[in-house]
């Protein structure tokens, strides 16, 4: 009797889906948002959190001039970053809020570390240039603001949008962590030999921050994708 009705329930979906009345299965809907609670019990969303409160930390060795404690704090959480992303990805741990927060937590280290670095600069040469910290802070609040506006426009029960981030996007974020790692290891390198290898990575990334900005503006699909 119950495979009649299997049978019944499922000519009646598919005659709802070809009239556009279901995208797709009730059951088979993402849950929303803020009903997602198990979401911030996954090991990929623990070791972003992790990160976020991490992020004062290290802006607290830089402000101290604690170097060699802020090179190993920065790479801790690089491999914090590939760490979550393994993990969801080649373990099947991945989630929607995994793709809100593990970039989330990227841009609140990278300009906090900016910050402090500016803040704190070196006596004898210049470490980040105020226009392109400024730049990076700016490229971040508006893909945040972007992202959140997504977010909170998507239509009540519609499955929920991950972010996607681009190739040059990656880039970018990249090579900001190799400009933030190049100045944290000025205490043990001579000026003249940084000098020319940072204004390489300046030009680099503000480049590559600019093309990003480009990239979400014409493309603002690019930014997230529904499942």
């Amino acid at each position: 009797m119950h495979h009649k009705i299997l049978r019944t329930y499922r000519r009646r979906l598919l005659v709802l889906r070809n009239q556009g009345h279901c995208s797709r299965p009730a059951l088979l809907r993402y849950p929303s948002f803020s009903s997602s609670k198990q979401e911030w019990k996954s090991p990929p969303n623990l070791i972003s959190m992790t990160r976020i409160a991490c992020t004062p930390i290290l802006s607290y060795f830089i402000l101290t001039q604690q170097y060699e404690a802020a090179v190993w704090g920065c790479f801790l959480a690089g491999v914090s970053d590939f760490g979550d992303g393994y993990l969801a990805k080649r373990h099947n741990m991945k989630t929607v809020l995994g793709s809100y927060l593990d970039p989330l937590a990227d841009k609140l280290l990278i300009n906090t570390v900016a910050l402090s670095i500016w803040y704190q600069p070196s006596a004898t040469m210049i470490l980040l240039p105020s226009p392109l910290v400024t730049l990076w802070l700016c490229k971040d609040l508006v893909l945040i603001g972007a992202t959140y506006r997504i977010w909170q426009q998507q239509p009540a029960g519609a499955p929920l949008m991950e972010v996607h981030p681009t190739l040059i996007s990656k880039l970018n974020t990249t090579l900001q962590f190799a400009t933030l790692t190049t100045c944290l290891f000025h205490p043990w390198i001579v000026d003249v030999t940084l000098e020319p290898v940072l204004q390489s990575l300046w030009w680099m990334t503000g480049t590559t921050t600019v093309l990003t900005m480009g990239d979400y503006y014409w493309r603002p699909s690019a930014i997230s994708k529904r499942q």
